[in-house]
C-alpha cells in the first residue's frame, strides 16, 4: 500500500527490478499496489489533543494507522496474506531469520485453519454431538484464545451458532518481538462488548491510561 502521489515511482521501480528477481530466484512475481482509502482518514490533532485546523479553518485529515488498511486486505483475492510494515523490512543479507519465522507463522496458521474448516463442515452438516461441540469450544478458547463465560453455559443449537460465528471468520497469526522499550503494539487480553475475552495486539493510543 503506497500513497497516491508516490505510486508511479513504486510501479516504475518494481518494473525495473522484477526481472532480476525472476531470473535469479526462478520465481514468478505478480506485483500490485493499493492505496489507503480516503474514507479511513482521521482528524489530525494538536499536541493538546484539540483538532488541527488549516488556515481557512477547515479540519486537516491524515491517513489513518495500519488498522485502516483492513479494507485493502479484504479486497485481496488470496487465502494467506503476509503483512509487513515498511519499518520492518530488512536487507537480503539479514532475511534468514525472517524467512524462518514466516514459515513458522504460516505453518501454524494453516494447521489452525485446517481444524477450523473441518469443524465448520461438521457444523454446517448438523447433527453434532454435545461432546464434539465442547471439543470445538475448547479449540476456540485454548487455540484461538477467545474465551466467553456465557458460552460455557450454551448447549445444542445455541452453542452450534456461537461456534460457527467464531470459526467462520478470517484468522490472524502474529509474531511479536520482545518488549525492550521500543514503540509499537503489544499482546493484551481485550475485554469485548459482548463479554468475551480475546487476545489482541493493541497500541498505547488504544488504551485509557487514566
Amino acid at each position: 500500500t503506497v500513497s497516491p502521489e508516490h505510486r508511479a515511482l513504486f510501479e516504475a521501480l518494481a518494473e525495473k527490478c522484477a526481472p532480476r528477481f525472476v531470473q535469479n530466484e526462478g520465481v514468478q512475481l505478480d506485483i500490485t499496489f493499493s492505496e489507503q482509502k480516503p474514507s479511513t482518514d482521521t482528524v489530525a490533532a494538536n499536541p493538546d489533543g484539540t483538532p488541527f485546523r488549516n488556515a481557512d479553518g477547515s479540519l486537516l485529515f491524515r491517513p489513518g494507522g495500519h488498522g485502516a488498511l483492513i479494507e485493502n486486505l479484504n479486497d485481496l483475492d488470496a487465502d494467506v496474506v503476509f503483512v509487513k510494515t515498511v519499518d520492518n523490512v530488512c536487507p537480503d543479507r539479514l532475511k534468514a531469520d525472517t524467512v524462518t519465522y514466516k514459515q513458522v507463522l504460516a505453518g501454524l496458521l494453516v494447521s489452525l485453519q485446517a481444524r477450523a474448516f473441518a469443524y465448520l463442515e461438521e457444523l454446517e452438516a448438523g447433527d453434532v454431538s454435545e461432546e464434539r461441540l465442547h471439543e470445538m469450544l475448547q479449540f476456540v478458547e485454548k487455540d484461538l484464545h477467545c474465551h466467553s463465560d456465557a458460552a460455557e453455559a450454551l448447549e445444542g443449537l445455541e452453542l452450534l451458532d456461537y461456534l460457527y460465528c467464531r470459526l467462520n471468520r478470517p484468522m490472524r497469526v502474529c509474531g511479536m518481538v520482545r518488549n525492550v522499550g521500543e514503540p509499537g503494539g503489544g499482546p493484551f487480553l481485550a475485554y469485548n462488548p459482548d463479554g468475551s475475552v480475546s487476545l489482541q495486539i493493541l497500541e498505547s493510543s488504544q488504551i485509557d491510561m487514566n
